[in-house]
């Protein structure tokens, strides 16, 4: 059995992949790709960010929660781009 921090570190694992796969371009590097992949969907970017900090890992959470919020904004959903910065 897994514990709820190893679950979230696995979901967190899955949700940066996800992302890193929504890139339209392979020659990018891993940081290149995610960022493309969290403006494309900034929703499930907040999702990775929430599952990096259900793992402990604050810092991530926060660098994620930050690029999800100015990708909120660059869709036109400025209410979660200011939760997304909280």
């Amino acid at each position: 059995w897994s514990t709820k921090k190893e679950q979230n570190a696995q979901s967190a694992k899955d949700y940066q992949l996800a992302i890193r796969l929504t890139s339209k371009y392979d020659d990018d590097t891993d940081a290149d790709r995610e960022a493309e992949g969290v403006e494309k969907n900034p929703y499930a970017a907040w999702e990775w960010g929430s599952a990096l900090r259900g793992a402990g890992d604050y810092e991530g959470a926060a660098k994620v929660h930050l690029m999800a919020a100015n990708a909120f904004d660059g869709i036109g959903d400025p209410a979660r781009g200011v939760i997304s910065s909280l």
